[in-house]
């Protein structure tokens, strides 16, 4: 990637704030930070799109939504701010990733780049802000939002029949390091253990993993199926902030996460957060309640709107344009 610095805001499209999303692929990142469009004063941009990328020295904040990578603008933040550019960072993961990831260079790194160039950083929950303040590193959590649901454009296409009406969990990679990050193991063990393998389902890559059948859909298909199911389970290990648990309140389904990180945050209710030892029949019986359904939904409306994100963003980097 090639960096070029210029002082206009010509052909920015008269935006105040880039979002810089430095991820390869197309996934949830870019589900949740592309909304923030919505603003007019906000712009986003996939460097992975990009053969160059343009920096403007004045007038303009850039927010570089990272995963932990070391891809070539976070690896050139030094050259960013010797050459007087508006830099934030937004990291969408917690510090318990890069443990088990052994990547915590990446953390001596952002955290020497904040000591000497006063980088601020963002992440998207007080708990795993609290985190990275017990690391040394100053973040401040800004809550990330979502657009409504549409339900009448959720109809799935043909042959859906047999992912219906299963406990689902999520993975993206068949990768082993993310199964187990994302607690695909412990999912299987308790559904194995109450007798309900048979009807489980683990979303988003093809194949199967321990007897349990795997699928990737299709964005439409993945909410349709996540509708009709009998609830969504994730026992991730670490979570920073969970975009299927918000579309699993929207859409008014139950809800049963590990007791970690981003999903103190996300899921605020006891009644859907699981620790190991407790009893699943118990705290589905819980979570399935209408009331405990009513109040997810509720309070992620609000909570959760794309309006209180575009605003939270705006309200964090006041000052700075």
């Amino acid at each position: 990637m090639i960096f070029e610095f210029i002082n206009s805001t010509e052909n920015m499209e008269g935006s105040q704030i880039i979002h810089i999303i430095e991820h390869e692929g197309y996934g949830t990142l870019h589900q949740l930070i592309e909304t923030l469009q919505e603003d007019f004063e906000q712009h986003v941009v996939c460097t992975y799109n990009l053969m160059s990328m343009k920096f403007v020295k004045s007038n303009v904040c850039y927010v570089i939504h990272t995963t932990g990578h070391f891809y070539p603008i976070i690896s050139n933040l030094k050259l960013l701010f010797d050459n007087d550019v508006k830099v934030f960072v937004f990291l969408h993961v917690a510090p318990r990733y890069f443990e088990l990831k052994e990547k915590a260079f990446f953390l001596d790194y952002i955290c020497n780049i904040q000591h000497v160039y006063n980088l601020r950083c963002f992440c998207p929950s007080t708990e795993v802000a609290g985190q990275y303040k017990n690391i040394g590193l100053n973040v401040s959590s800004i809550q990330i939002g979502f657009p409504k649901i549409n339900l009448s454009l959720i109809k799935g296409t043909s042959n859906l029949e047999a992912y219906e009406q299963k406990y689902i969990t999520v993975c993206t990679s068949s990768d082993p390091r993310y199964i187990h990050l994302k607690g695909i193991n412990e999912f299987i063990d308790i559904m194995e253990k109450y007798g309900k393998k048979s009807d489980s389902l683990i979303l988003g890559f093809d194949g199967t993993y321990r007897g349990i059948m795997c699928k990737r859909l299709q964005l439409n298909d993945f909410l349709y199926v996540l509708k009709n199911s009998k609830a969504y389970i994730q026992l991730s290990m670490t979570e920073a902030y969970n975009l299927t648990a918000v579309q699993a309140k929207r859409l008014r389904i139950p809800i049963i996460v590990s007791d970690i990180d981003g999903h103190k945050n996300c899921m605020k209710s006891i009644d859907n957060r699981l620790n190991i030892d407790e009893d699943f029949i118990e705290k589905f019986k819980l979570a399935s309640s209408l009331e405990c359904i009513n109040k997810n939904y509720k309070e992620s409306c609000k909570r959760e709107s794309i309006e209180r994100f575009i605003k939270s963003i705006r309200t964090n980097i006041k000052g700075e344009i």
